[in-house]
């Protein structure tokens, strides 16, 4: 079952970090490395309600994070983000009904992305109110996001969406005022990796280029010599924090209260990259679950659950 992230925070001893906690709270839809360089605010907003981010390039990308995992303490790259603060006060278009309701729209578009992730540094839409959010390769949609999906303090991140486009329609109630729709897109995440299935391609020799690949010392799980381990396997996860600028591996660990209030054991290095990389928020972190091959190096690969703030 799908979860949000109640609350999380970094607690750190020594070079681990402990991330709390996964809290009961079902989402509405299933689908729902450190950065080393920020693409700051770059971008377009056509006429009416299209933003177009400026293109990436993914082969100089590529470039970097191969010279970074010749630093020690670096985590993997999965996206690089653009920054941004756009919402129904500055761009995209209103359309209003008879009933007096009306639907804000605005369309995000970065042209090759293998999937896209929003960050809503702002989230705080009026009671009523629902946002969707629906990627335009595919048609997948998820939603509805409402007040009561934002993190305590009023962010809201959503896991990847597949594709290079994706629209966003803001539901909007009857007799309130549109001024209440304070809800910001702070961040869009270019994925140039792949994210559990989303974006993997079928190719093995591509699928080594974007280095999915497990190590030569890893063992298969779901093979004969991982028979010990079908319990503990389950509480491995895969982190993506800052929307992608990091990727770690975690593991879901108990407290002595025995309450159900899970923690994420990972690295230190995951929130607080070598310098000059920023301290990411750990508030950004989204969580895959239960993603493996299902037979012994071979067979398809779950789609696992992603978990979110």
């Amino acid at each position: 079952m799908p979860f949000f992230f109640r609350e999380l925070r970094v607690l750190t001893a020594g070079t681990l970090a402990v991330v709390a906690a996964l809290a009961a709270v079902e989402l509405t839809a299933e689908t729902r490395g450190s950065a080393r360089q920020v693409v700051n605010e770059s971008g377009t907003v056509g006429v009416g309600s299209v933003w177009n981010a400026s293109p990436v390039d993914v082969a100089q990308l590529m470039v970097e994070d191969a010279a970074a995992r010749e630093t020690p303490g670096t985590a993997h790259r999965l996206a690089v983000p653009f920054a941004l603060a756009l919402g129904p006060a500055n761009a995209g278009r209103w359309e209003s009904r008879a009933d007096g309701t009306s639907t804000w729209h605005m369309e995000l578009r970065s042209s090759g992305a293998l999937w896209l992730s929003l960050g809503f540094g702002t989230f705080r839409p009026a009671s009523g109110a629902e946002l969707w959010i629906r990627g335009l390769v595919d048609g997948t949609e998820v939603g509805p996001f409402n007040a009561s999906s934002a993190a305590s303090n009023g962010t809201l991140w959503i896991p990847p969406i597949a594709g290079d486009a994706v629209s966003l329609r803001l539901e909007w109630p009857a007799n309130v005022d549109r001024e209440l729709a304070d809800l910001v897109v702070g961040q869009l995440t270019h994925g140039y990796r792949p994210w559990g299935e989303i974006g993997r391609p079928q190719s093995p020799t591509t699928d080594s280029l974007l280095g999915s690949q497990s190590e030569f010392c890893n063992v298969d799980v779901n093979c004969p010599l991982g028979n010990d381990w079908q319990q503990a396997k389950l509480g491995v996860v895969e982190l993506m924090i800052g929307g992608g600028v990091a990727a770690c591996t975690g593991s879901l660990i108990n407290n002595t209260n025995l309450d159900c209030h899970p923690y994420i054991l990972t690295a230190w290095h995951c929130y607080y990259p070598p310098p000059p990389g920023p301290q990411i928020d750990p508030t950004t972190t989204m969580v895959l679950l239960n993603y493996e091959v299902q037979g012994c190096a071979s067979g398809a690969t779950s789609s696992g659950q992603t978990l979110s703030n």
